[in-house]
């Protein structure tokens, strides 16, 4: 049959299928699953640097606009196998990834420094060695789509120790039209959506989880920077990464623009985010409970565990948007 003869919805289809497979055929970049074949040699610190360069490597002249979330890209998404977000244990993107969600974004070298008192284990000890990436996680839209910022977050372990990653939310529609992006605490996990969008998203990850809008935090806790086995690790339930007001806001507007012009300006030694955890033994059902309004609530009841800060300025950069790699460590389905 001749595309000439399907209707207006056969041929969006058509040409959103024939995308994908020319998308699946064209590698879309030249750097191989690891840089170097040595990677699993280095340290920490030296493999933030390697990836470092990259970033620094490929920065924008000028800043790439943000990309939309229509149903064209929703669709390929839906091709694409969100089961990797959780299975690769890699720093790097596997050839043909294509971010979907959280396009465009800023990257800078992070340490984190715990706070002496803190019980978990792992790099919740303490790491001088990670990135951290800030993103919307997709294009405003002034009707029906808000602003929703979010982190990624890789701490580095030493030689054959692969990194540990988190991802935080405020929540997945985001904070309305406030463009100041920290105006909220972010957290490892969030309200589920009710728009059709956000519940086609839920039901993508659906395939991978349970819980879609939750996610694990032991990765982080079983081992340290020198990537030995911790007897009787202890991981937090919930993180929320709460903007530190004193060094950010004031600088950043709440009126429509590039939220990345903000970030862009802060400076290398920012104590960026102040960190709080609610213990793992927590009976609250966030399965079912867990709403907007109750994100307060956990608030007061988590406990400060350490800090987040810059230890390079932030930079926009290719690398980062598509190459680097944040692992989801998700729920297990019952």
């Amino acid at each position: 049959m001749k595309i000439s003869n399907f209707t207006s919805v056969h041929k969006a289809l058509y040409k959103v299928l024939l995308g994908a497979a020319f998308f699946c055929l064209v590698s879309r970049s030249a750097y191989a699953d690891e840089l170097t074949d040595n990677y699993n040699s280095l340290s920490a610190c030296g493999k933030q640097e390697l990836l470092w360069k990259q970033v620094q490597s490929t920065e924008h002249r000028r800043l790439p606009e943000l990309s939309k979330l229509g149903a064209k890209e929703a669709a390929l998404m839906a091709i694409q196998s969100i089961s990797k977000k959780a299975s690769r244990y890699s720093d790097i993107a596997p050839k043909n990834w294509k971010k979907y969600l959280h396009q465009r974004g800023v990257v800078s070298k992070v340490k984190f420094v715990a706070a002496s008192d803190s019980k978990y284990t792992g790099l919740f000890k303490g790491a001088d060695c990670g990135l951290l990436r800030l993103s919307l996680t997709y294009r405003p839209n002034g009707s029906n789509r808000g602003v929703a910022p979010g982190l990624a977050l890789k701490l580095f372990r030493d030689k054959e120790g692969y990194s540990s990653n988190v991802s935080a939310l405020y929540t997945l529609g985001g904070q309305g039209k406030d463009y100041n992006f920290f105006a909220n605490a972010l957290s490892n996990i969030v309200p589920m959506g009710d728009s059709m969008g956000l519940q086609f998203i839920h039901g993508l990850f659906k395939k991978v989880t349970g819980y879609p809008e939750q996610l694990l935090l032991t990765d982080f806790t079983e081992s340290g920077v020198d990537s030995n086995l911790v007897k009787n690790s202890k991981a937090p339930r919930q993180l929320f990464f709460v903007p530190n007001e004193a060094a950010i806001t004031k600088k950043a507007s709440s009126k429509p623009h590039d939220f990345r012009s903000d970030i862009l300006d802060i400076k290398k030694g920012t104590l960026l985010y102040k960190v709080y955890a609610v213990s793992g033994k927590s009976d609250f059902n966030y399965a079912s409970d867990y709403t907007k309004e109750m994100i307060e609530t956990l608030r007061k009841d988590a406990v400060y565990i350490g800090d987040l800060v810059t230890t390079s300025n932030f930079k926009a950069s290719e690398f980062g948007d598509s190459r680097i790699f944040f692992r989801h460590e998700v729920r297990p389905k019952r």
